[in-house]
């Protein structure tokens, strides 16, 4: 029996390095379902080149200026029963430009209809210089700083909604601010730092 809108979500960049046809990278999301045994991938994405783009200029070892250069990515996954599975994101290489993958989540679609669930976080100002102020209605959160690897940067504890927070140490590039709240919920913002 198939498991209600079960939903594999990312955020991915990929911007066109130069105008070579043969320089360009290529993405493919498999799916594999573990049943007992392993079967093979089932490939639920591929797309490169030109296809890829989130943005047409060419610019060289790009990375992401505007959080407005990301395109979102939602596949239904009709997952069968409770059976263990994985996703494969798999690159090929054409001396392209940066790819790169962010916000990776797999959501049941209960979400969406309990908005009690959903917590909206608005940035201002974004790009920034330093400081930042987040708001949303709720209860204090702890906020993560994140560079473009991953690597936490700076973590503040018990933020409450309205609050400034200052960024200012971090070199200028795209950040992602994810924020956690006691009873479970999380949710991820692109943050510029000029």
């Amino acid at each position: 029996m198939p498991l209600e809108n079960q939903i594999l979500t990312f955020d991915y960049f990929y911007r066109k390095r130069e105008m070579n046809p043969f320089a360009m990278d290529t993405l493919i999301v498999t799916l594999t379902r573990v049943c007992g045994e392993e079967y093979p991938g089932e490939e639920i994405f591929h797309a490169g080149g030109f296809d890829l783009f989130t943005v047409t200029e060419s610019q060289m070892n790009a990375l992401p200026e505007d959080p407005d250069q990301w395109q979102t990515l939602s596949f239904d996954l009709a997952l069968i029963d409770n059976n263990p599975f994985y996703f494969s994101f798999i690159t090929v290489n054409r001396n392209g430009n940066n790819l790169l993958i962010d916000n990776v989540r797999i959501n049941d679609g209960t979400a969406t209809r309990n908005p009690d669930r959903i917590l909206a976080v608005e940035l201002y100002p974004n790009p920034t210089s330093g400081s930042v102020r987040a708001s949303w209605r709720g209860d204090p959160a702890e906020v993560t700083l994140f560079d473009n690897t991953g690597r936490v940067i700076q973590r503040k504890k018990k933020v409450a909604p309205g609050s400034s927070m200052d960024f200012k140490s971090p070199a200028p590039g795209m950040y992602s601010l994810r924020f956690d709240w006691p009873d479970g919920r999380q949710t991820s913002k692109k943050l510029i730092i000029r």
